[in-house]
């Protein structure tokens, strides 16, 4: 790499006959082939081609041409056109797991842009694997970047995972990573939203039903009614167990941290529990409720928070909040 001024220079093509200049305020200069971006791209054929000012006059200029790519990422850049040369590249994985996603997503953006994703895909694959492997300590801040980056890259195996980690494990509304994200797509961030809420009234209504049957019956009323059989024991168990004073959990508070995740861990560890006496007078309907009623919740809980599938999200497909069953999508790399 030589440096000339603000701007630096890197050769990755011994014969390259163009030269991306990128960058606003920090400027590289990427010395590249034209041969190789024309085939590997079809954003760079088109760009370089003769119909589009930056392309005429390529062939026949003694030195090689400049081409002015401002608004991209520098550094960005200089990964994709190293990889696109088959060159390698380092410090793309790190252990701090932020610096890591950041310098990821800003690869998969511009190789999304110049639609580089299928001529890389392997190495996008082990980019984001090794990641995966590597990184310590993922925030939601970091996991967020990783699923945009594998939307863009096409990588479903890796899309699936962290959709799922951000629906059991944030602690806030997706809206704040997607307002921070200019190619975030924004239909599979309303799923997973939507996913959180599903298993925050399972766990906050539905867990505390499991102690209160419907029965037919209440005083004054006649049969038919369908009043509800409040047991305070069982309430008085779920709080202990949770860790609350009172019920329910309040999901999305940021100092207390509790999320759908941690919920399942506690409902797992939960053993029967013993009801005492109701508001209302069919209490011999039920006077325990078992643990593996408790466990069944856990792998409802579980279920609604699995991953999205990535060719349903581009496909546009309406109900993404279903497990996916269309088998062609599971024969997809």
């Amino acid at each position: 790499m030589a440096d000339s001024g603000d701007v630096q220079t890197e050769k990755i093509a011994s014969s390259g006959d163009v030269v991306l200049l990128v960058g606003k305020q920090i400027k590289v200069k990427l010395i590249v082939s034209t041969t190789v971006l024309t085939d590997t791209s079809k954003v760079f054929a088109a760009l370089l081609g003769p119909m589009f000012r930056e392309g005429q006059g390529l062939a026949s200029s003694p030195q090689p041409k400049e081409i002015a790519l401002p608004d991209d990422d520098p550094a960005a850049m200089s990964d994709l056109c190293h990889l696109l040369h088959n060159k390698p590249i380092f410090g793309m994985i790190q252990k701090d797991a932020m610096a890591a996603s950041a310098r990821i997503l800003a690869f998969a953006v511009v190789c999304d842009k110049y639609t580089c994703a299928e001529a890389l895909l392997l190495q996008a694959k082990a980019i984001l694997h090794e990641w995966q492997m590597d990184c310590e300590g993922p925030t939601m801040t970091s996991t967020f970047r990783i699923t945009v980056a594998s939307y863009l890259l096409g990588h479903k195996a890796v899309f699936k995972s962290p959709t799922e980690a951000l629906a059991l494990k944030a602690t806030r509304s997706l809206r704040v990573f997607h307002k921070s994200i200019n190619n975030c797509r924004l239909t599979f961030t309303i799923t997973i939203q939507e996913k959180m809420a599903q298993a925050q009234d399972k766990i906050t209504v539905g867990l505390p039903r499991l102690g209160m049957p419907t029965c037919e019956h209440h005083p004054g009323r006649g049969w038919g009614s369908h009043s509800v059989n409040y047991d305070q024991a069982y309430l008085d168990a779920l709080c202990t167990a949770f860790r609350v004073p009172c019920w329910p959990p309040q999901f999305g508070v940021e100092d207390r941290q509790f999320t759908i995740f941690k919920a399942i861990r506690v409902i797992e560890k939960v053993e029967g529990i013993d009801l005492s006496s109701g508001t209302c007078i069919c209490t011999f309907a039920i006077d325990e409720v078992l643990a593996v009623d408790i466990k069944d919740l856990a792998q409802e809980l579980n279920d609604i928070c699995d991953g999205l599938c990535l060719w349903c999200v581009r496909e546009g497909k309406t109900d993404l909040a279903s497990k996916c069953t269309d088998t062609e999508h599971s024969q997809r790399p």
